[in-house]
């Protein structure tokens, strides 16, 4: 048993390694170094096109039924039918439209036969009334050798004749415009209901929607259930049902903590990696931060900054809107550093430690610290490169006797 510690002893220098990441010792290492903090986000497409629900008019309803729909995540090409709305109230005026097209035009045919009918009337007293003057003018005439009273009589009857005469004109000249504003009115009725009846043709058109560009659908949430649109649902006009982005352009919509906001700024290099495939890096660059921050979370009192990271474009089919991925934002560069595994840093008391080893001993150095990244930390103080260090789950060479 007393021969246990000295075997640990031997043993620890081969927990030593350079990346620093490995249970046991570090290394303190010096050259150039890359701060960086790391946050979660969520990957989505920079370019996405809505498909929406259309507003056909208050004369169809103002909701509407969906009565088919492809798949969330089904990969669709540009023009495919992807959405299919209930064509029923479509339907019902439209047919409503074309019955009353057809006795609107039967008046339109009943309104010409009755004014023509008017109209011979008319012109057949007219030609009577005209007969009628003129004998009762020829009956003046002949009275000018009679007497004063039959002569007054006669000039009576010839007056009244052409009264008669002007208001049968003048009801021939009322007819006619009476009929023709008639037709105008009633053809404007016939037109009315045609155009009806062929923007019910186009609205029968719109029910069904298509994909304005190739990608994979993604169904929107309805917010009246809490869940996808799902074929059954009603919805209202210019709703987005669904969405489709473009894959070939992508961005992660992330966040960053007030306390860091110093450190970011547009154009600052970020490494991608989704958590689905953490093996896998994709470069980007910061392109979005937010001018005002706001709360984390409702119960919350952290502050952070909205930002948006575009990722350089490439062909890997990996990328999927929705994807949770972490952030890497590079924010500084420092030439010729030390630095060490985060592991191997303790904190006591506001002040920071390092436990060196040397010639199997522990000793406990204060440090300052200085940028670091996801495994790394720069460090000030007495020490020099290559010195092993150990990490914090690793105990000390006296704690192991």
């Amino acid at each position: 048993m007393k021969q246990f510690p000295v075997l640990v002893l031997l043993l620890l220098p081969g927990f030593s390694c350079d990346r620093g990441d490995q249970a046991g010792t570090c290394t303190i290492q010096q050259g150039d170094f890359q701060a960086s903090l790391t946050e979660t986000g969520e990957l989505q497409a920079v370019v996405a096109r809505h498909i929406i629900m259309p507003f056909l008019g208050f004369r169809y309803g103002y909701r509407n039924k969906i009565t088919g729909m492809v798949e969330h995540g089904k990969l669709v090409s540009k023009g495919d039918s992807v959405i299919s709305l209930d064509p029923s109230n479509v339907m019902r005026f439209l047919v409503a439209r074309e019955n009353t097209l057809e006795m609107e035009k039967a008046v339109f045919n009943k309104l010409l036969v009755e004014h023509e009918n008017r109209a011979k009337q008319l012109r057949s007293q007219l030609l009577q009334q005209e007969a009628s003057y003129n004998m009762e003018k020829l009956e003046l005439e002949k009275s000018r050798f009679d007497s004063d009273r039959n002569k007054k009589i006669q000039e009576l009857e010839f007056q009244k004749a052409g009264i008669s005469l002007n208001k049968i004109r003048k009801s021939i000249t009322y007819n006619d415009r009476i009929a023709e504003l008639d037709r105008i009115i009633q053809a404007t009725k016939i037109r009315q209901l045609e155009n009806d009846i062929e923007d019910s043709h186009q609205a029968l058109t719109r029910l069904i929607l298509r994909s304005p560009n190739d990608g994979i659908l993604q169904i929107e949430y309805n917010r009246s259930t809490r869940q996808l649109f799902k074929t059954g649902d009603e919805t209202y006009p210019n709703r987005s049902l669904a969405v489709i982005p473009d894959l070939r352009r992508m961005k992660v919509k992330s966040t960053v903590n007030e306390m860091d906001i110093d450190k970011i700024r547009l154009g600052q290099k970020v490494i991608v990696r989704l958590d689905a495939f953490p093996n896998l890096e994709f470069r980007g660059e910061i392109f979005s931060i937010g001018k005002l921050s706001r709360e984390k979370s409702r119960d919350s009192n952290i502050k952070i900054f909205d930002i948006e990271v575009l990722v350089e474009e490439n062909e890997s089919e990996v990328l999927k809107p929705g994807m949770t991925v972490s952030c890497e934002i590079i924010y500084a560069e420092i030439n010729d550093a030390f630095y060490v595994s985060n592991d191997c840093i303790l904190r006591e008391n506001g002040q920071y430690y390092i436990r060196l080893v040397r010639h199997g001993n522990v000793i406990k150095t204060p440090v300052e610290t200085g940028p670091r990244n996801n495994s790394q930390t720069v460090i000030y103080g007495d020490f020099s490169k290559g010195q092993e260090v150990l990490s914090q789950e690793r105990p000390g060479p006296a704690a192991l006797n």
